[in-house]
């Protein structure tokens, strides 16, 4: 609040309370959208969440970029492949700045990213092995890199220069698609999650001996779980 001093006494003035609930819901938006320390060390390090995998360096991080005097613009961009028209899941290959679609993949239940597989064809027919998704590109100088060569999610140490080489830098970028192992990541917890929900099954309450368990108090589900397999466990339930 702000104070203004008169030689009588101090007043203050109450703040613009709909200024208040724009700071609040901008603040909490933040919060929402922020991507948390685990899951960015997850996606830094991970080639794949799911069978630990570390990401490597690409063994392309000295890549001969064609001099063709291409400058690729910070935004709208298209696929270049002819009759395609898609502008997102869009990919860059750093040897000589062509821009094509990725594949289509699963990004939630019944939904499916747009992509054509174009850029995949592209190096079928080139053989420029390094892509960068367009769109993940962040001023800290990370992106959602791919080798084709290599057939894996890769580091380029170099990707800064990379860039610099069509116009682009990287440090003025925001991202705004999320990346390739983010989609799988996303997909993956949301699918275990279901199965561990049993989504669309028709469930039926049971109770009695070997299946009523510890009233959860708020931190026993642990001791709750772990009773319950001794209890389901015939040495232990059954005496003669």
């Amino acid at each position: 609040m702000d104070y203004f001093h008169s030689k009588e006494r101090p007043t203050k003035r109450n703040p613009d309370p709909n200024l208040l609930l724009v700071t609040i819901d901008t603040t909490c938006q933040f919060v929402i959208s922020a991507t948390s320390a685990e899951r960015i060390a997850l996606l830094q390090n991970a080639s794949n969440a799911w069978d630990g995998e570390i990401k490597q360096v690409t063994k392309h991080a000295n890549l001969v970029q064609m001099d063709n005097g291409k400058k690729v613009p910070v935004t709208g961009w298209t696929c270049e492949a002819e009759g395609c028209t898609l502008g997102e899941n869009l990919w860059l290959n750093l040897t000589d700045g062509a821009i094509r679609c990725g594949r289509s993949q699963f990004v939630a239940e019944g939904q499916m990213c747009k992509g054509n597989n174009h850029m995949k064809q592209y190096y079928d027919a080139t053989g420029f092995p390094l892509v960068v998704k367009l769109g993940t590109i962040s001023s800290d100088g990370t992106a959602d890199v791919f080798s084709y060569d290599e057939d894996d999610a890769v580091i380029d140490p170099n990707l800064e220069k990379h860039l610099a080489h069509f116009g682009i830098d990287a440090k003025s970028l925001k991202k705004t698609e999320k990346s390739t192992l983010e989609l799988e990541l996303d997909m993956n917890q949301k699918w275990e999650w279901a199965k561990c929900q049993e989504d669309g099954a028709s469930l039926e309450s049971i109770f009695g001996p070997g299946y009523t368990g510890l009233i959860n108090i708020g931190s026993s589900c642990y001791m709750n779980s772990v009773g319950l397999a001794i209890a389901a466990h015939r040495s232990i339930v059954y005496h003669p």
